[in-house]
């Protein structure tokens, strides 16, 4: 691929920003899942008043503790955009959650969430696999079929996050078992039924034609409506399935992933890191919003030699 140099727009200083950020290998480090080198920007951030949005292929179960740990207080994204949760009270005009490319049904939950789902539920999307699992026995295993001891041995998860993991409600993931090719017809039968299917870093997630993208886009709009200020998107990913977040972004960075081919977003506002995971992370965001956070963070320069505005020959060497 020809090195195409990027152009990396200035955040007016009448928007308001926003960042949206996968977890796993983007803000969370892919090998331990740490987020230290990134834990006091995350502090500034939120005292500055920039929304720090955690989007990712992860259940409500699994990001709520997430969420405690980093002290985070504002809406996210789960299962890749199948739904996005509002604390109540978050927006204070209901209307600011209408509207959009794609509106979705909003619902509250028992535990002080509004919901806004864009997708049918996990039930219906088990009983497609169901109807395919003859022409491809033996070739894929999801993860109602797995159980937790499978996810457990699967993903290196304990068995309450195992258990987390599986409490989805609008997606079902599948571990691929058979040949690349045999992958390929699996995927394209799966089309052809009416699903969408995002690859993630270890799994197949079988759902709606919801993704990130689309999620971003309705939050923002969102954003836009209440606070009546224009708004500026920053997304952070390192996967296939963050490929439409980062090109729904005003500026997309691309984490470097020490496992996966780099995504390529189709847009010119794109920052490939150099860095992997956290420390990626806090150099980025804390360069492109250095005029929001002067005088508000100590030990957060960057280094200077971590953006790379020119589109990779290749996926990273790690493959």
């Amino acid at each position: 691929m020809k090195n195409t140099e990027q152009v990396i727009p200035e955040i007016p200083s009448d928007c308001k920003p926003l960042v949206f950020t996968d977890m796993d290998g983007t803000l969370l480090d892919h090998h331990n899942y740490s987020y230290e080198p990134a834990e006091a920007l995350l502090f500034k951030l939120e005292e500055a008043g920039i929304p720090v949005i955690l989007s990712s292929s992860k259940t409500k179960a699994e990001i709520l503790p997430w969420r405690k740990t980093l002290k985070n207080r504002h809406p996210f994204v789960t299962e890749n955009g199948a739904a996005v949760y509002l604390p109540s009270g978050y927006f204070s005009e209901t209307t600011s959650l209408s509207g959009g490319k794609q509106a979705p049904d909003l619902s509250k939950t028992d535990d002080g969430f509004i919901c806004a789902s864009f997708s049918r539920p996990r039930k219906y999307w088990q009983e497609l696999l169901n109807d395919v699992e003859t022409a491809y026995s033996g070739l894929f295993c999801s993860f109602s079929g797995m159980g937790t001891e499978g996810i457990m041995a699967s993903t290196g998860l304990d068995r309450e996050q195992a258990e987390q993991a599986n409490r989805r409600q609008f997606s079902e993931p599948v571990l691929w078992l058979g040949e690349h090719t045999e992958k390929a017809h699996f995927i394209k039968t799966l089309l052809q039924k009416g699903a969408n299917v995002l690859e993630g870093g270890r799994f197949m997630h079988i759902g709606g034609a919801h993704n990130k993208g689309l999620a971003l886009e309705w939050l923002a709009s969102a954003y836009q409506k209440e606070k009546q200020e224009a708004v500026f998107t920053i997304a952070l990913g390192d996967g296939k399935n963050d490929i439409a977040m980062l090109e729904s972004a005003d500026i997309a960075v691309v984490i470097r992933s020490p496992v996966n081919p780099r995504p390529v977003p189709q847009k010119k506002a794109v920052i490939f890191t150099e860095q992997y995971g956290p420390q990626a992370w806090k150099e980025t965001v804390s360069a492109l919003l250095s005029s929001r956070l002067a005088g508000k963070a100590e030990n957060l320069q960057p280094t200077g030699n971590f953006i790379n505005t020119k589109r990779p020959n290749h996926g990273n060497n790690h493959g």
